[in-house]
């Protein structure tokens, strides 16, 4: 097995297009690469890390030097094992699942020692370490058919139980004693718990949010002090926007610590210090924006921000507070670093993707635009050697591609490497691209996603074509060569905006997008209220503009190139939706291609497919806009897929 830190990216392609001039091509198969790190986690003395590593075959947990980069495998089998962590003095434990066996490996000395625990573990989880009780962690764990809060000893192997798990979530004090928790309640949202005396008690009850669609809350709770007796949480149940509170555990007042006048506090990004207390919170719009209660932190980020590009995101830090863990994003795959806070200076440590480490990713460019009375952020990726001077603007328009995420209700997905590769390889291949926010997209407070309420291929379309209009006015994009592209709600939008009459797009690129508003919303799942209020009825006469604003029924108005594809195995947007919208183009003899992946859900998962996928869509970008592309080649042959239709020209292997 390769070490990932060396693992360099070295296979490079030439292209030459005389209007787009000349630039190194990424292989798709180097964006699309398996490789990957995370769970990074930094020693109490700072001196080394773990993370998983898988090459693409193997799942991993790996040990490294922070001082000489040295890396060591500790478990060739990730999934093995059932929780993991450092000692105060640096040494690594873990304990492997249907084991009986805590682990002690001794990173200078390179030696393992074991002690034998009083119960077979099935499974486990790390929930809180404190420099108070340094031989000590909270932990979950599973023994037989238990499921137990404990506290366990890391140098002996002593475990002391607390309770059984009754939430999904616990936050503890200074001394591992459980003081807060989060639990499901029966408006399908959560309740925040306190305790007092051995006793729970509901502190907060808060109704279902978009945000449970992401497997999160906008209301979370971020610590509790390590005295025990303060409660810190984001809550936006009597307010627009998510706000920092403070609330005394014993009697629960509160009150506000910080709030952002355009967007949501996020738990995601804060600093904690060693006593639970905040010292900083970050919002994202556009970028990554951090709100300090500590001033005496400015001074490093000043620092980091002078040294590296993009949003730095604090992980955590030694607990003498004598260096930090950073991860640094800027269009691409995370980096991390190493900060000495004495000494003012960065070390890199590892990079999220390995075999991308090398490679000439782009930058990207925070802006905004307005629609009507609200205004958005978007980012801008420019490609190679068109922006000069570094401000976002390219020498001359370009073709440009305005990418639309799906939902609508999602957000904080800035930084996701799972879509940030499409947008890095188009605009590897020449194009400028729009990653653009709209109402409906979660992040900026209640107002701005109750303005998308039954605005589908309405408001929420002008907001797409107030954002081209944006990106033409400021020269970054030729208005004759626009293209649209997105998945799930962005695939129904890129059907949308090109089935209306001023649309503004040569093409289009749909992925298990919605085509038939009302025929989708008599599924089950339009019964749920959240498609009532959001989509709309098909119960009432909102059935009429739903039909107005479904792609399937406006079809004869589209007059460009299509490509769309769907997965199998969707079990969110059945395939007809995409199938039918495709059979009704051909019969209306429309340029339309359509792939169908058999073995893909809802979100395309497996890289050979999108490998397959790009090299069909390269090709069809490059017909219609003119940009560069990686010839098809072997590509076409790597994905498990069927053309279903296709139109002239369509690229064979």
């Amino acid at each position: 097995m390769k070490q990932p830190i060396l693992v360099l990216f070295s296979l490079l392609l030439w292209s030459i297009n005389p209007l787009l001039g000349q630039h190194e091509l990424i292989p798709r198969s180097a964006l699309f690469a398996e490789d990957r790190v995370d769970r990074v986690d930094l020693s109490p003395d700072g001196q080394w890390i773990s993370y998983r590593y898988f090459d693409g075959e193997q799942n991993a947990l790996w040990l490294q030097s922070t001082r000489t980069d040295d890396a060591k495998v500790i478990c060739d089998t990730f999934s093995q094992i059932a929780l993991s962590g450092f000692l105060s003095d640096g040494r690594f434990f873990y304990i492997k699942k249907q084991s009986n066996r805590l682990f002690q490996y001794h990173p200078i000395h390179q030696t393992t020692t074991s002690r034998a625990l009083p119960h077979q573990i099935q499974a486990g989880q790390i929930l809180h370490h404190s420099p108070k009780r340094p031989d000590w962690v909270a932990v979950y764990l599973q023994i037989d058919e238990r499921h137990l809060i404990c506290r366990l000893n890391i140098r002996d192997a002593q475990i002391e139980e607390i309770e059984s798990v009754a939430f999904s979530n616990y936050f503890f004090d200074g001394n591992l004693n459980p003081k807060a928790a989060v639990g499901n309640n029966e408006q399908s949202g959560q309740n925040f718990y306190v305790k007092n005396a051995d006793e729970w008690t509901v502190f907060r009850s808060y109704p279902w949010n978009e945000g449970h669609l992401m497997g999160m809350s906008l209301n979370q709770i971020l610590s509790v002090s390590a005295d025990g007796k303060t409660l810190y949480f984001l809550d936006h149940l009597n307010s627009d926007r998510v706000k920092l509170q403070q609330a005394a555990i014993a009697d629960s007042t509160s009150k506000i610590l910080a709030e952002s006048e355009v967007a949501d506090l996020l738990a995601a990004g804060a600093t904690l210090d060693h006593q639970g207390r905040p010292q900083a919170v970050v919002t994202y719009y556009g970028a990554l924006q951090r709100h300090l209660l500590d001033q005496s932190l400015q001074t490093d980020f000043d620092f980091l921000q002078s040294q590296l590009t993009g949003d730095i995101s604090y992980v955590e830090r030694s607990w003498d507070d004598h260096y930090w863990l950073i991860r640094q994003f800027d269009g691409g795959p995370a980096h991390y670093f190493l900060y000495d806070t004495k000494n003012r200076n960065l070390h890199q440590l590892v990079h999220a993707v390995p075999s991308l480490a090398d490679a000439q990713l782009v930058s990207r460019h925070p802006s905004t635009y307005t629609s009507g009375d609200l205004t958005f952020p978007m980012q801008v990726y420019l490609p190679p050697d068109t922006d000069t001077n570094e401000n976002g603007h390219p020498q001359e328009p370009l073709p440009t591609i305005v990418y639309v995420h799906g939902g609508p209700w999602v957000g904080f997905l800035w930084n996701s490497w799972f879509t940030n590769r499409h947008l890095q390889l188009l605009a590897n291949r020449g194009y400028a691209v729009l990653q653009i926010d709209y109402r409906g997209s979660l992040g900026y407070g209640k107002a701005s996603v109750d303005a998308s309420n039954k605005q589908w291929g309405q408001a929420m379309q002008k907001d797409i074509f107030a954002a081209c209009d944006w990106a033409i006015t400021q020269e970054i994009s030729d208005p004759k060569r626009l293209a649209i592209f997105g998945w799930s709600y962005g695939g129904y939008a890129s059907m949308q905006s090109v089935s209306t009459n001023e649309q503004p797009f040569s093409c289009g690129i749909a992925l298990y997008g919605i085509s038939d508003l009302n025929r989708f919303l008599r599924m089950p799942i339009g019964a749920q209220q959240l498609w009532k209020n959001r989509v709309g009825d098909v119960e009432t006469a909102d059935s009429i503009f739903l039909k107005q604003h479904s792609p399937f029924h406006q079809s004869s108005k589209i007059k460009v190139p299509l490509l769309m594809a769907h997965g199998g195995q969707d079990q969110l947007v059945p395939t007809e939706q995409m199938q039918d919208m495709a059979t009704r183009l051909v019969e209306q003899d429309k340029p339309v291609t359509y792939l169908y992946f058999p073995e893909e859900g809802h979100d395309f998962r497996q890289a050979d497919n999108w490998i397959a996928f790009w090299a069909v869509g390269e090709d069809f970008l490059a017909r219609q806009l003119g940009g560069q592309h990686e010839a098809p080649g072997s590509d076409l042959s790597r994905g498990q897929y069927d053309v279903k239709f296709k139109t002239a020209g369509f690229p064979v292997n």
